[in-house]
């Protein structure tokens, strides 16, 4: 056999770097305590490649997770098998995913921590990581398909890829949240430019008005419906009056055609005096040419071909670039109406049947300084595809459109989607330029409802006629359900519109909410007469009121605490930048603390109960601050019951002789009472001869999570200082 050849027996070559010790005996210390070891030398002795000196960053790895990097990165969100064996091996592979993986690609996957770190790079609330009841696959899959809504312009849009997608993402979607849908772009309005298209010669002109004149009106009495009768009977009143109507149809048709005929006759001059015009300029060309051709005295070549203009080229009526004037003219006169401005098919969440949030608004992508307000205008086809969508959400129970521009026909239409939905317990319309058209719509959303809960409507244009219409609707059709919130803030509502709500809704188990906040036109009267003597002291289950922003004065403040007195449902009472003085205010919170004390303790002012009801309440009613020490110290014997008996070390084993270290804790005469059955089991046991062991090592798995919420002994340190010593 060969011998294997020496290192140290090669010749160096010349001008190589060597490692050498240093002559420093500070540095000469520290290689004596990390040098290594000599089993590590000859292992390393007959190395020729060292792949860790490549890694530059220690925090890479090994080259083993490079490779799972670099298989996550090239080969899909898939682990492969030979990583899937390994737990820490598949988790790198699913750290190393990409957040922005395709969700056609990752929609599968299970993995918790890569849907948490989906969600934290997308959502903007980064406190979401602290809570722990989020199920971070649900928000990523809905943050994902949200996104690819947002960002798809409408003339791209793949109906067929996007529906077939939802459908494989519709268990895991529960919230959706639509900020901003992209708009048309601006090449997609041209086609509703109008350009003036000229007449090409006199006889289409005459036929076209001879058309519209035949269209418009009759020519002839057999269009006319005969009103004689023939016959010698007497004729009644209300054949009279037909035949007096007839004439009179009659004679406004002769005028209407006279009007006609005189507007042709005027054409007709226009047309022959524009035709003796064009003919004149054609003749001064003509003698202009000739006396041009006269004076040069050039014959033109027989190969030559003469072009005549064209007087009804049509070049210069195109509107595009071509023409770039008259486009520009027709495009400053365009005024982007929101019929034209549609956006992307919203009838894709009929695919997502489990949703039961579902929030969007109109806003239009971030323009910062190139806003243009037809990014912010809709369509009332988007509106019915959304419609149509909606009606299929049979689970639905909050539906939120805000910030949008509609009116009285896209609410209808959305209205009519909503209604078949039965689990609807929220609708919001906040911010959405409604007014007084919207009362029929309103009115049919709550005709057949169920379950509705809230109704937000702040922030529009809403007056007398709809808040009647909505009171009308809760007391006569609303009767199988319960409207808790109503909001109406900050809209123009007068005291007669006020007064049209309260006087339906007194003596229902309507509105225990409601809000006023920012309301406008409300004044002194309103103030005294709605809320303080209707709505406060006659309508039982309000217990929230909402009057922020509203001007009170002293007559009203007065009147509002005098109801606020006599009512002990109210426990919600909010007055902030109403120009109340300090003394109403606080007596306004004294109420309210009054009227909340009274909701705790439910014996109080109850006549129904009897002496012995009321005594065994007393009994078992503390106070507040008692009770909380009840339960801190429930906590701490139940603390003390379930941890193990303290170790006293033997004579022998004690490092010290001293027995006083290792006693027992002399507790206060309040816990020895709760204390004596666990001091009689540890004497026992120090009886018996029996000494704490702990055994960790022979703890299995079941034991170990049964007994980890334990503290171990507090003498733990001198438990194995002893055992080191011996």
């Amino acid at each position: 056999m060969e011998e294997e050849p020496s290192f140290e027996d090669l010749p160096v070559p010349i001008h190589t770097n060597l490692f050498t010790f240093p002559n420093d005996h500070s540095l000469r210390l520290v290689h004596e305590v990390y040098k290594p070891s000599a089993e590590a030398l000859k292992v390393s002795r007959g190395r020729t490649i060292y792949s860790e000196m490549f890694i530059e960053n220690e925090k890479l790895g090994t080259l083993a997770d490079l490779s799972i990097r670099c298989l996550a990165h090239n080969y899909g969100p898939d682990p492969l098998p030979m990583i899937t064996e390994e737990p820490l091996k598949e988790q790198l592979h699913y750290d190393s995913l990409d957040v922005d993986l395709p969700l056609a690609k990752c929609y599968h996957l299970e993995n918790e921590r890569f849907w948490k770190r989906v969600v934290l790079s997308k959502h903007p609330d980064k406190a979401l990581s602290l809570r722990s009841n989020v199920n971070w696959k649900q928000l990523g899959i809905s943050m994902k398909y949200t996104a690819m809504v947002e960002e798809c312009p409408p003339e791209y849009w793949q109906e067929e890829e996007m529906s077939e997608l939802a459908q494989k993402i519709q268990e895991y979607v529960v919230e959706m949240y639509i900020k901003r849908l992209q708009s048309l772009m601006e090449r997609s309005f041209e086609k509703y430019y109008l350009p003036r298209k000229p007449q090409s010669s006199d006889e289409e002109d005459e036929e076209s008005v001879e058309e519209v004149s035949e269209a418009s009106v009759p020519t002839s009495e057999e269009d006319v419906p005969s009103a004689a009768f023939e016959d010698n009977e007497m004729k009644t009143e209300s054949q009279l009056q037909l035949e007096q109507q007839m004439e009179e149809e009659k004679t406004k048709r002769k005028q209407v055609r006279h009007l006609l005929r005189e507007e042709k006759a005027n054409a007709r001059r226009e047309r022959e005096e524009r035709r003796e015009r064009r003919q004149a300029k054609r003749f001064a060309k003509e003698q202009q040419l000739e006396n041009s051709k006269k004076m040069k005295k050039q014959t033109q070549p027989e190969s030559l071909i003469e072009i005549s203009e064209n007087e009804s080229d049509e070049e210069k009526y195109i509107l595009d670039r071509r023409n770039l004037e008259l486009y520009l003219k027709y495009k400053k006169d365009y005024k982007y109406p929101p019929e034209h401005c549609d956006h992307i098919d919203l009838s894709f969440v009929r695919h997502l049947k489990n949703l039961h949030t579902f929030n969007i608004e109109f806003l239009g992508p971030i323009l910062g300084r190139n806003y243009h307000h037809r990014h912010l205008s809709f369509s009332l086809g988007d509106i019915k595809r959304l419609a149509q969508g909606l009606s299929h959400l049979a689970l639905l129970k909050v539906f939120r459109l805000r910030h949008s521009r509609m009116d009285a026909d896209k609410l209808q239409t959305l209205v009519r989607g909503l209604k078949g939905l039965h689990q609807l317990e929220t609708v919001d319309f906040g911010y959405d330029n409604l007014g007084e058209d919207c009362a029929s719509s309103l009115y049919e959303l709550l005709e057949d409802a169920t379950s509705m809960r809230n109704l937000e409507l702040e922030s529009n244009q809403l007056g007398e006629e709809v808040l009647m219409t909505l009171g009308e609707s809760l007391q006569q059709h609303y009767v199988n359900g319960h409207l808790e919130y109503l909001g109406l803030a900050r809209n123009p509502i007068t005291e007669q519109g006020l007064h049209a709500l309260v006087k339906y809704i007194l003596g229902t188990s309507h509105i225990k909410s409601l809000n006023l906040r920012g309301v406008y036109n409300l004044y002194e009267n309103g103030l005294i007469c709605c809320i303080a003597r209707e709505l406060l002291l006659h309508h039982k289950p309000l217990e929230k009121l909402d009057l922020t922003g509203i001007p009170i004065n002293i007559n009203a403040a007065n009147e509002l605490i005098k109801a606020l007195a006599l009512n002990q449902k109210l426990l919600t009472f909010e007055c902030l930048g109403c120009g109340l003085d300090e003394e109403s205010q606080l007596d306004i919170a004294l109420i309210m603390k009054r009227n909340k004390y009274l909701a705790d303790n439910s014996y109080v002012g109850d006549l129904t109960k009897t002496d012995v009801e009321v005594d065994e309440w007393l009994n078992r009613t503390t106070n507040p601050i008692f009770s909380k020490v009840l339960a801190e110290r429930s906590k701490l014997l139940k603390c003390q019951a379930e941890c193990p008996p303290e170790y006293i070390p033997s004579p022998q084993q004690s490092p010290k002789n001293s027995q006083h270290i290792y006693k027992l804790e002399i507790y206060d005469n309040m816990y020895e009472q709760s204390h004596t059955s666990s001091q009689t089991e540890i004497e026992t046991q120090t009886d018996q001869g029996e000494q704490f062991s702990y055994r960790a090592n022979e703890f299995d798995d079941k034991e170990f999570l049964e007994n980890i919420h334990l503290p171990g002994p507090s003498n733990r340190y001198f438990y194995f200082k002893s055992l080191r010593e011996n």
